[in-house]
């Protein structure tokens, strides 16, 4: 698990830098989900060496969840872009679109490895 959030922690930062390239940096807005991407990596990584793995990959997901619950409004926007409405700073809602997809696979594979624990724990 702390291997995954170094991954999907990587990956929002990565997308948000893009973003934030990609738009000839006219906002720093862009870097926000970078910053709860850096949150993720660093949970996974004290997570690998430290006894508090498991209340470290439970912040790992609330951080996740907290990204996702802020990023699902360019879900909604982007199906508006989709009908063909206009919408303004459409980047920043494609963005967020893309970072709520990856939050919320995080988030399952999560509570999939919470799941799998607690079965094992059980079974020992």
């Amino acid at each position: 698990m702390p291997k995954n959030s170094v991954i999907f922690g990587t990956i929002i930062i990565s997308v948000s830098v893009a973003f934030y390239i990609g738009t000839y940096r006219a906002s720093m807005t862009a870097l926000i989900p970078g910053v709860i991407g850096v949150a993720m990596v660093i949970c996974g990584l004290f997570a690998r060496h430290n006894d508090a793995r498991k209340h470290l990959m439970h912040i790992s997901a609330i951080i996740a969840l907290i990204g996702f619950i802020a990023s699902a409004e360019g879900i909604l926007r982007l199906f508006g872009m989709l009908d063909g409405r206009q919408v303004e700073r459409s980047e920043a809602f494609i963005e967020m679109a893309i970072c709520a997809v990856i939050f919320f696979i995080y988030i399952i594979l999560s509570f999939q490895s919470f799941r799998e624990a607690r079965r094992n724990k059980r079974n020992e």
